[in-house]
């Protein structure tokens, strides 16, 4: 019986460190290696740099709609990304989110994640925000289209309906709606998750702060807001790991204040 239960215990030992090691991939990378990919892109403001390893892409700035994707295939596989972002375009942050986890990348996020970057970036894989960062949404993209619209004459009566409202050369701007629809289509799907977050705010007190600040507003689109990540519930399947999260208002205000960011964020408490 003894042996019996020897072998047992022997058995499970590699499923236990299995599991363990996949426990700590899904929360947090060895810290020394997040600190250094941190330190290292604070060396490179506004641009996309790939260290010489291959191991860092460092990326600072809005998310282009022209924006050149091949240096993002060039990452290792589990390398690391970090990212400061206003936003930027749909289609393109999504293109970027799902190269990073056909890499199994760990997104590493400072001082800012907003609009598109909160959206897509943040759910793209693993990621890891760093303390007195600023992760905030605003509203987002809705699938619309009927599958029969971006497909054979349902395609064709799209192109031609808009060509009359629009002007003859619209073929490549209907092509590219159908593009970002069906990346809408898949993209949480794939991640097992839905989209609310990104439509409104997940908490009574944030929504109702939000609709005080939209009544005040002239633009809209200056209105942002905050999830504390003890509100998540499994929505992000524990992906989504903070530092430390801001602890109030105030300390929000002053942080959006110092990185001059020229929005309204509501604080999720």
């Amino acid at each position: 019986m003894v042996n019996v239960l020897l072998a047992m215990v022997m058995l499970m030992i590699p499923l236990v460190k299995e599991t363990l090691a996949e426990s700590e991939e899904a929360s947090h990378a060895p810290p020394d290696e997040v600190w250094h990919a941190l330190e290292y892109c604070r060396w490179w403001p506004s641009t996309i740099t790939l260290n010489y390893e291959r191991t860092v892409l460092c990326f600072d700035g809005r998310i282009a709609s022209d924006l050149d994707l091949s240096i993002f295939h060039r990452l290792k596989e589990r390398g690391y990304f970090v990212m400061r972002s206003p936003g930027g375009a749909p289609r393109e942050s999504m293109l970027l989110a799902n190269i990073l986890r056909e890499k199994r990348a760990l997104v590493i996020l400072y001082d800012y994640c907003l609009s598109a970057c909160a959206n897509y970036v943040l759910v793209a894989n693993r990621t890891f925000i760093r303390k007195d960062t600023i992760v905030a949404w605003h509203g987002g993209l809705d699938s619309n289209l009927a599958p029969t619209e971006c497909h054979g004459a349902g395609l064709k009566l799209s192109r031609q309906e808009y060509s009359a409202r629009y002007g003859a050369d619209t073929n490549h701007m209907v092509d590219k709606w159908c593009e970002v629809d069906v990346l809408l289509k898949t993209f949480f799907k794939e991640r097992k998750q839905d989209t609310g977050h990104i439509h409104e705010p997940q908490t009574h007190h944030t929504q109702k702060m939000v609709r005080f600040a939209l009544k005040e507003e002239i633009d809209k689109r200056r209105v942002y807001w905050m999830w504390n990540p003890k509100n998540y519930g499994d929505h992000f399947k524990s992906r989504v790991i903070f530092d430390s999260y801001p602890q109030s208002q105030d300390e929000v205000d002053s942080i959006a204040s110092r990185l001059q960011l020229g929005i309204r964020i509501v604080f999720d408490p």
